[in-house]
C-alpha cells in the first residue's frame, strides 16, 4: 500500500468515526450556539461536547454533513 493511499485511508476513518460521533450525539443532544452554555451543562452531566466549525459554503463535505447529520 502506498503511503498517499494510506494517507486518504486515514482521512477516511477520521471522516467516518466523525460522522458516527456526530449521529450519535444528535440522537441525545440539544444542539446549541450557546457555547459557555453548554460548557457548564457538560460538566455538570459529565459529558463531552460536539463542536462544529464550519462555514465553508464550496465544501461538499461541509454540505453533506449538515444535511445528512446536523439537521435531521
Amino acid at each position: 500500500m502506498t503511503l498517499a493511499s494510506m494517507k486518504h485511508l486515514n482521512r477516511l476513518f477520521a471522516f467516518s468515526l466523525a460522522l458516527v460521533v456526530a449521529a450519535s450525539a444528535a440522537r441525545a443532544a440539544d444542539w446549541t450556539e450557546d457555547y459557555a452554555g453548554s460548557l457548564a451543562r457538560a460538566k455538570k452531566e459529565h459529558k463531552m461536547v460536539l463542536v462544529d466549525f464550519t462555514g465553508s459554503d464550496w465544501c461538499i463535505w461541509c454540505q453533506r454533513t449538515d444535511k445528512e447529520v446536523f439537521e435531521t
